[in-house]
């Protein structure tokens, strides 16, 4: 079975896209997030309204929850991440997104999501076309939501 890592983007997608039902995702394969997307979707600066609905669609997507590869100081949960660096792999996917980015918001939070996809050999799905080329540079996996969904069938 395809082992898949979601980033917090394609919640918001899922939620964006009325013809996706989140609860049928997992025919696609098994699926993994660590805290930081949660931590993400609850940091959200949308209305009220749009936190509950993406909550209510993260919740609906089956999942587990697994450490963090690597840990950042202020970023990371203590029980949630593993404490280390994932061999220098956390550092390098780092500095390719400051690389491919002109801002830095949001890249050590990116960059855990990408380093845990790549150490457990999960395929990434995002729609964020920096992470996803940083994740491939890497050698790891990565794809969009709609090609996931394009070869459910």
């Amino acid at each position: 079975m395809n082992q898949f890592m979601l980033d917090t983007n394609t919640f918001n997608v899922i939620l964006d896209t009325p013809d996706i039902e989140p609860s049928k995702l997992s025919c696609c394969g098994k699926f993994f997030v660590t805290h930081i997307q949660l931590n993400e979707i609850q940091a959200t600066k949308k209305p009220p309204e749009r936190l509950s609905k993406l909550l209510a669609v993260f919740e609906t997507v089956e999942q587990d929850t697994v450490p963090t590869a690597a840990a950042v100081f202020d970023v990371s949960e203590y029980g949630n991440s593993e404490w280390s660096d994932a061999n220098g792999d956390y550092d390098r996917i780092l500095l390719l997104l400051k690389q491919k980015r002109s801002k830095s918001r949001g890249n050590a939070n990116d960059a855990l999501i990408g380093v845990t996809a790549l150490k457990r050999r999960y395929t990434l799905v995002t729609n964020d076309p920096d992470l996803l080329a940083s994740v491939i540079e890497m050698g790891g996996s990565a794809i969009t939501l709609k090609a996931l969904l394009a070869n459910a069938g």
